[in-house]
């Protein structure tokens, strides 16, 4: 079942409440993988709503697959974020809660994998950009922070 329309027949283009989860991929430079996204132009993380019925992990690792054709092993949990009301390329309005996790173990080759995606690249963390290119920048930034000065290991 497709949640996200389900929900939207009810409810139409109102404010709703929504959980996210995304994942900071590593690979074994350090670098973090950037997702470029054609509904907005922008760069972040890999990441999208829950779907009725699975876990907040569980839809991690499915927008990873479905966005970047990953499959991760070991994730954890970095961060929960929230975002006040915004309105979405599609005039849905919502308030996202985002619960993001790490990944530094993963099989696959980064590519685009579905139709939201213009392209996907490793990015060293000092070359990240700008804010007003990025996707969620308190998200990214936190992540950038946090990891910077942190030597990264590799399963």
């Amino acid at each position: 079942m497709d949640y996200i329309k389900y929900l939207r027949e009810m409810v139409g283009h109102k404010p709703v409440i929504m959980v996210a989860a995304g994942v900071a991929i590593f690979d074994k430079q350090g670098r973090v993988l950037m997702h470029h996204r054609k509904e907005d132009d922008l760069w972040g993380l890999v990441g999208g709503f829950m779907n009725l019925g699975e876990t907040v992990e569980e839809a991690a690792r499915r927008e990873v697959y479905e966005e970047v054709g990953l499959e991760l092993g070991e994730i954890k949990l970095f961060d929960v974020f929230d975002n006040p009301i915004h309105m979405l390329p599609s005039g849905d309005q919502v308030q996202s809660v985002m619960i993001f996790f790490t990944c530094h173990d993963y099989t696959g080759t980064a590519r685009v994998n579905d139709n939201e995606g213009k392209e996907v690249e490793f990015v060293k963390l000092s070359e990240i950009p700008d804010d007003k290119y990025l996707k969620l920048p308190k998200v990214i930034n936190a992540v950038r922070e946090h990891y910077q000065n942190k030597t990264i290991k590799v399963n």
